[in-house]
């Protein structure tokens, strides 16, 4: 009889975690916590991703209905790799960033470059409108990080670079493991696997 319940409780035991790591398992799909690319150790989320790619895609996508263009499968395969080489991009200028100012400096330029963007009220709302996405992730996905970009080349103008070269020199130097199965990293770009 002893031998039959300590079976029985290893039995539940081992039905309780595999029900746990189920749950554990649903539960980061289902907030799209998981990884599609590490860049120099940080994280690139599904979530992020989507987010990022959900604004930009009605953004440009309305603009071309706007000026009577279609959106077709090139238009947004290429916003798909548009979209993770900019995800990338943002963890090569915030590390440089990080590098060049104090956390509380940083921030506080960056909120007097957000609120400069922000200054017309109705922008947000017109914005918000376009890309069918929520002012907060608006300003999280698109404003600050253009308030970083444009912080970034200010300082490095100072220095006598131009961002964007010294961004492809910098993609080529950084180490990118790319979850995602669609894509693949080949010499500081972003490509469609065939």
């Amino acid at each position: 009889m002893i031998l039959f319940l300590n079976k029985y409780k290893k039995l539940t035991i081992i039905l309780l975690i595999m029900a746990l790591v189920a749950f554990v398992f649903i539960l980061i799909i289902g907030f799209g916590i998981y990884p599609l690319a590490i860049a120099d150790g940080k994280i690139i989320t599904s979530r992020q991703y989507y987010k990022s790619y959900n604004l930009a895609y009605n953004y440009f996508s309305y603009f071309n209905n706007f000026y009577g263009v279609k959106d077709s499968p090139e238009f947004e395969k290429e916003m798909k790799l548009t979209v993770m080489q900019g995800l990338i991009d943002e963890i090569i200028v915030d590390k440089k960033l990080a590098q060049e100012f104090k956390k509380s400096e940083l921030q506080q330029k960056v909120n007097e470059k957000v609120n400069q963007m922000y200054e017309g009220e109705n922008f947000k709302k017109i914005l918000s409108e376009i890309t069918k996405v929520s002012e907060d992730d608006i300003k999280n996905y698109f404003i600050e990080n253009q308030a970083k970009n444009d912080i970034l080349a200010g300082r490095l103008d100072l220095e006598g670079k131009n961002v964007v070269s010294w961004l492809v020199e910098k993609r080529k130097e950084i180490k990118i493991y790319l979850l995602a199965p669609h894509m693949k990293w080949e010499k500081g770009e972003i490509e469609w696997k065939d």
